[in-house]
């Protein structure tokens, strides 16, 4: 388990402790936190006697009740095939997870995922049309880390089978060549071969294709059709299902099914003769799905019993039969207890995964007033999700569950501000193992920096340098700031390269001297506490505006000087009618800068030679530094505006500058 600590500002609000909601589409997670003691088993599973099945988890000294679903048996889920991977921690699926009806199998998806459903990649996906025909044919696991399957594909009058491999985590699909007509492809113990079935309308047979040569040889074959193989954990066997359809006392070829088993003495160089494992009965029962080794001496397997009268009480029990002691012989056939019911008993099973998994890595927490962000890492691939727990530390309140916690941060809210809490990580594989020890991580919070910028239309006068300021009172001892700027450009006039203006300062506020008239700039400052945490502000702009001085005056201006009241110290002023000003800035919004006063004025407004109205700069009052007109132009660029005055007798019109909000 892992625990850390973190600290709130004071500040006192009401605490209420918040139960985690996990979204885990498909799935219910795992049922508590216990080791794995026996070999895991994944089936496919129809409680609710839908035709849609979801896919369940056990273990095989324990087949029912199930451990847990990996994927729920909802109304929309339709399960087709389920393949868990060598080391146990990771289950291969084919299914349909938006299926109308038992009948929709147009959709299916091949995804790997955890035990728990959690870790989801999608891989591919069915394609069927109208005319065309592309579907999965078997799956299996090369190793832990690639996917093998067979992919039907063609059209419906006339299509053929390959076998193509995918990385278990997603991506570039590779069709293996010279495999047409491989099906039901199963992954050697060792990842260097398929055992793959094929059928020419009259012999099936059982081949070996070597994954680094792509060469293939036949093993078994036979004037039946065979299918679905699986090898033994040591390598040394091959079982698969035959269905002789010759079998004169087959009412149904279906009931001339048997599982054979063929074994490795010494070398899979020649044709090997199969040892019949355990053949059908003829009460109206077969051996169905999927055969599978628990061990290198027993297998499982489905049988689907149809003897009965009354409709739709078909069952599928889960068997198994051992090998008599290496002498060739199988002993009978075992209905293992408690698994009679709608389940359809293709299980794959692993070996016993009883690996503790590593704790995972606890980063900074996200503070934000009332609520902090917990955040961790792992570094194990069969990660799962964490076990939460909480203690009010301040309150002295028992540890409180949150619950399971899947994806990588949780946001726990309405918290007590300037309580500390401490959280316990308890971290799940996707096999149920837990972590057993404790380490702690104190975490002191932080209140979210503010940064003050100065604006155009401030009463505080403007220019190159200004200062720019930052933060709140009350951080904790030990704070230190970055402060990094930036300025629009491009054709879109987005935020270019970032600069800093200081970098782990204690300091509040600083002179801003680099800027250049016209420009805006954009600031935001990190404050970062002694343990680790981080918050930023977001981007704040400030103009610097152009002075009057920076554009060109007909006659009949004049300047006049004031340190106190005018941008830069002077402003423009004019009483003579059809005096214009002109200025060319880069820009998309302008706005003109002057005064307003009980004697003031209109003033015309030109863009780009194109009259954008007549504005009056009158008001009750004077005031300094005020916007008189804003305008936006189509495009961002270079533009050209023209002020004209239009006064009257004893009027006068004041110009104090250019301000380019970008």
């Amino acid at each position: 388990m892992l625990t850390f600590r973190v600290a709130l500002s004071t500040v006192v609000l009401t605490a209420v402790a918040v139960p985690l909601t996990v979204a885990a589409p498909f799935t219910t997670g795992v049922a508590g936190a216990t080791i794995v003691a026996s070999p895991t088993v994944v089936y496919v599973d129809d409680t609710d006697n839908d035709g849609l099945a979801g896919l369940a988890r056990a273990t095989v000294t324990n087949p029912t009740p199930p451990a847990g679903m990996v994927i729920a048996d909802d109304d929309k889920t339709d399960v087709v095939e389920a393949k868990l991977s060598p080391d146990g921690s990771r289950v291969a699926v084919i299914a349909d997870f938006n299926a109308a009806s038992a009948s929709d199998t147009g959709n299916l998806t091949l995804m790997t995922m955890n035990l728990d459903g959690s870790n989801r990649h999608t891989l591919a996906n069915e394609g069927d049309t109208a005319s065309t025909i592309a579907e999965f044919g078997g799956i299996t696991w090369v190793g832990n880390s690639t996917i093998a399957y067979a992919w039907v594909h063609g059209t419906f009058a006339s299509n053929s089978v390959d076998l193509r491999t995918v990385p278990a985590n997603g991506g570039p699909i590779t069709a293996l060549a010279g495999t047409t007509g491989m099906g039901d492809p199963a992954g050697s113990p060792d990842g260097t071969q398929l055992a793959v079935e094929t059928f020419d309308g009259v012999n099936g047979r059982i081949k070996l294709l070597n994954l680094s040569t792509l060469a293939s040889t036949t093993i078994v074959t036979v004037a039946a059709f065979l299918g679905e193989p699986a090898w033994s954990p040591d390598g040394t066997a091959i079982a698969y299902l035959k269905d002789d359809s010759d079998d004169p006392a087959a009412a149904n070829p279906q009931t001339a099914t048997e599982l054979d088993v063929i074994r490795n003495t010494g070398s899979w160089s020649a044709p090997v003769t199969a040892v019949p494992a355990v053949k059908n009965n003829t009460t109206g029962s077969w051996i169905d799905e999927l055969p599978h080794w628990a061990d290198n001496a027993t297998l499982y397997f489905d049988r689907f019993d149809i003897s009965s009268s009354v409709a739709n009480t078909a069952s599928e029990d889960l068997w198994s039969t051992a090998f008599d002691g290496g002498t060739s012989t199988w002993g009978t056939a075992t209905d293992l207890t408690n698994t009679t019911g709608s389940s359809e008993w293709n299980v794959t099973v692993s070996p016993a995964d009883l690996t503790a998994p590593s704790n995972v890595t606890v980063l900074p927490a996200i503070l934000g007033g009332t609520t902090i962000t917990v955040r961790w890492s792992s570094p194990d691939a069969d990660f799962s999700h964490v076990i939460l727990k909480r203690t009010d530390q301040t309150a002295g309140t028992p540890q409180a569950t949150i619950g399971n916690a899947f994806g990588s941060s949780y946001a726990d809210k309405n918290l007590v501000v300037g309580h500390t809490y401490v959280y316990n990580f308890q971290t799940v594989d996707g096999a149920g193992n837990t972590t057993t020890d404790d380490v702690d991580h104190l975490v002191t919070a932080t209140k979210t920096p503010v940064i003050v910028s100065p604006s155009p239309t401030s009463t505080v006068q403007r220019g190159l340098p200004f200062r720019v300021t930052w933060g709140v009172a009350g951080q904790a001892p030990g704070a230190t700031y970055d402060v990094d700027y930036a300025v629009k450009g491009g054709i879109k006039w987005t935020l270019g390269s970032t600069f800093h203006l200081l970098t782990g300062t204690t300091a509040t506020s600083a002179a801003f001297t680099k800027g250049t008239p016209g420009q805006t700039y954009y600031f935001r400052a990190t404050v970062h506490d002694t343990h680790g945490n981080a918050s930023s502000t977001t981007w704040k702009g400030v103009n610097v505006p152009l002075d009057q001085k920076s554009g060109a005056f007909s006659t009949g201006w004049t300047t006049i000087s004031n340190t106190k009241v005018y941008w830069l110290g002077s402003v423009a002023s004019t009483s003579k009618n059809g005096a214009t000003f002109t200025i060319a800035p880069t820009s998309k919004s302008v706005s003109i800068i002057g005064t307003k006063c009980a004697a003031c004025g209109k003033f015309a407004v030109y863009v780009d030679g194109h009259y954008r109205g007549t504005v009056s700069s009158a008001a009750k009052s004077t005031s300094f530094r005020q916007i008189l007109w804003t305008g936006v132009n189509v495009a961002i660029g270079k533009h050209t505006i023209k002020v004209v005055a239009v006064l009257a007798a004893h009027q006068v019109l004041q110009i104090d500058g250019v301000a380019d909000p970008r």
